[in-house]
């Protein structure tokens, strides 16, 4: 059992005794401590030591009232005498006062125990732009981690730190265009139909060094799934796990490729359609497969083990010529798009938090799609960046 495929937010008592029974021993990705950090200067060091050697690694976990031995937990016997919401609170502002940059994505969390006292759990986020560094007092120090353990970068792990974090972005768009271009010329892993397709990348800063336990996931196939569709295929290939919706005619209208490095692909087909007079873009098809997509296949990541940041991009495929109606009286007023590719600008979510009004990090990204069509803005975005659903 391991807390990497929960949400931080819903760890509950019972999957930190679970960690006991399974013995999840300390790793590179989670610490136990028995007490909570000192509130003199040398506990505040330790913690800024714990939490930067975390995100400038692979992130992780640190679990406040499990005793371990030796790394393996052995009692959550909880912190006694902590007045839980007083404590969150001073955790959160050492750690947001003492590191540069600032880590976005980090959350720290009390559960109350049944035996009266309380556990914190601090979930921090694999860094997407490390290094970062405590800045506490005079005391300037880079951390990482090893297998359960903390330790100083040097200055050549320093240098390597800030090359990685400098490939990062190149590294991602580089995915992107490689695989638009196999997908333009039939090499993607199913033939979807054509006129015109929507392609979703999802792909987690840490692609490079997590992986999807493939035989878990087929059995999940589901979740994965491109779309709602009664009739659905999978199979495991040589890049992951493939999930294709099929007609009843055979024709596929769509799959998602699941990278055995948590990275997803969907390509979705017949985003176009041929009206009496013009070649029109399905655009309220696109904006709300596109969100629906997003949200629960994040999900289905979470329960693997990939967790945020993500990096999420949309690009449409085949659109040259095809024209936005708005209403009946709209036509004049638009243009036809001049490429047959619009790739939309990146966005990064920092939490997999879906609470309403989600929906407005994508403005920059939906907006562009209109902007090629001469519109300013999506009509489905309020003047408040809520999105209605389109009927």
């Amino acid at each position: 059992m391991s807390l990497e495929n929960i949400l931080p937010n819903d760890v509950t008592e019972q999957h930190l005794e679970q960690l006991i029974a399974g013995g999840v021993q300390e790793s590179v990705t989670i610490d136990y401590k028995a007490e909570s950090y000192l509130y003199d200067d040398s506990g505040k060091r330790e913690l800024l030591k714990d939490v930067t050697g975390f995100t400038n690694t692979l992130g992780g976990y640190l679990v406040l009232g499990m005793t371990a031995i030796d790394g393996t937990p052995t009692n959550l016997s909880g912190l006694a005498g902590v007045v839980l919401d007083k404590e969150l609170l001073r955790l959160e502002s050492i750690v947001r006062d003492g590191i540069e940059p600032r880590i976005f994505g980090l959350t720290i969390r009390g559960i109350n125990l049944v035996n009266g006292n309380s556990a914190i759990i601090i979930s921090i986020p694999r860094s997407w732009n490390p290094p970062h560094r405590v800045n506490y007092k005079g005391w300037n120090k880079y951390f990482a981690r090893s297998s359960a353990a903390t330790y100083e970068l040097s200055v050549t792990d320093l240098r390597s730190v800030f090359l990685q974090s400098a490939n990062l972005e190149r590294r991602i768009q580089e995915f992107r265009l490689d695989r638009i271009a196999k997908i333009k010329v039939g090499g993607a892993p199913a033939p979807v139909i054509n006129e015109g397709q929507m392609v979703i990348h999802i792909v987690p800063m840490a692609s490079g060094v997590a992986r999807i336990d493939v035989g878990a996931a087929s059995k999940d196939f589901v979740s994965f799934r491109p779309r709602d569709s009664i009739s659905l295929n999978y199979r495991i290939n040589f890049d992951g796990l493939l999930v294709t919706s099929v007609q009843n005619d055979g024709r596929i209208p769509c799959y998602t490729q699941l990278f055995s490095d948590g990275s997803i692909e969907a390509v979705i087909g017949k985003v176009c359609y041929q009206g009496d007079k013009f070649k029109g873009l399905a655009y309220p098809f696109i904006e709300k497969e596109f969100f629906e997509f997003v949200e629960y296949r994040c999900k289905a990541l979470v329960s693997h083990g990939i967790r945020p940041p993500v990096v999420i991009m949309m690009t449409l495929i085949g659109v040259k010529g095809t024209v936005i109606s708005l209403g009946p009286f709209s036509m004049r007023e638009q243009v036809e798009v001049d490429r047959d590719d619009l790739l939309t600008p990146p966005v990064t979510l920092l939490d997999f938090d879906f609470a309403p009004g989600w929906h407005s990090r994508f403005q920059d990204p939906i907006n562009s799609i209109y902007n090629a069509y001469g519109i300013a803005k999506s009509p489905n975005f309020d003047g408040s960046g809520l999105w209605t659903s389109p009927r």
